[in-house]
């Protein structure tokens, strides 16, 4: 367990083990180094605009694909659309998550940071960290399409589709995937918040250097 001090000056901020667990052999750590880290771990989950988006088409037109005359079937397919949008808008927020991390305000880092990752630790000046489902399944398939493995090719029309197990967990989210979609959904909320904030001061300093300048 990390707790986190800034220096005299307050310019930065370092890490160190609490000693919860005990006595840690583990230096001081600068919160730019362990940024950086994390940055490049949620590099494996980096995609391109393009590819995403027909990742995305081929989820939702596989979770659409079934008909049913029933009016439970109906109810059905429509619950599984909103968790597949979800799901999507979960994953597009992963994809790009590596570029944005470093502008964000220090809770919105641990927001975005909690929701594809679990079992963080820091040994050996290494950051090692498990992606949860479906990020693993994501970042599976982005490494696969990175290597030629034909996961960008199953993307043709007229080919297979995307794969099956990443489509099923979005599709037939487990609850633990539904609790990520909604924390999700109230980050967007609170960063939101916080841009209307900021829209607001900068509004207010503009007003006050107007009157001083007239």
């Amino acid at each position: 367990m990390f707790a986190g001090r800034a220096d005299e000056e307050g310019r930065y901020i370092y890490y160190h083990c609490s000693g919860y667990h005990g006595k840690c052999p583990e230096p001081y750590l600068r919160q730019e180094k362990l940024e950086d880290r994390f940055v490049e771990l949620l590099g494996r989950l980096r995609c391109s605009a393009s590819d995403f988006a027909r990742l995305r088409r081929d989820v939702l037109n596989q979770t659409g694909s079934a008909s049913s005359s029933s009016e439970v079937g109906k109810v059905q397919q429509i619950r599984e659309g909103a968790l597949a949008e979800g799901g999507m808008a979960l994953l597009g927020m992963a994809r790009t998550a590596h570029l944005v991390l470093p502008g964000l305000s220090v809770a919105l880092k641990h927001q975005v940071l909690g929701l594809p990752l679990e079992d963080c630790n820091w040994a050996n000046n290494q950051l090692t960290a498990t992606f949860q489902t479906p990020f693993d399944l994501f970042a599976d398939y982005v490494a696969r399409a990175d290597h030629g493995a034909g996961e960008r090719d199953s993307l043709v029309e007229g080919r297979a589709q995307a794969p099956l197990p990443l489509t099923m967990a979005i599709r037939e989210t487990e609850p633990a995937v539904r609790q990520l979609i909604a924390r999700y959904n109230a980050m967007v909320h609170l960063q939101a918040e916080e841009e209307q904030s900021q829209a607001r001061v900068r509004g207010r300093r503009s007003v006050q250097d107007m009157t001083l300048a007239a």
